[in-house]
């Protein structure tokens, strides 16, 4: 049972490089994608905006980036 429990939600060797790969795509535009992250937090979790204090008392509007 417990081996079974720690399996759960365990990545394959496959989905962990990927994953690593894909950090690389990310990285390329750091600034943009990490405020597109945050916007989509942002937008689905409207409440975790006040956790981050340059964030809480701004608008979404205010927040966002073209780059």
């Amino acid at each position: 049972m417990a081996e079974t429990q720690q399996n759960v939600g365990a990545l394959t060797d496959q989905e962990v490089k990927l994953l690593k790969d894909s950090w690389g795509i990310l990285a390329e535009d750091k600034k943009t994608n990490g405020v597109k992250l945050f916007m989509k937090l942002f937008r689905r979790f409207s409440k975790a905006k006040e956790m981050f204090r340059m964030f809480k008392d701004k608008p979404l509007e205010a927040l966002d980036y073209n780059g």
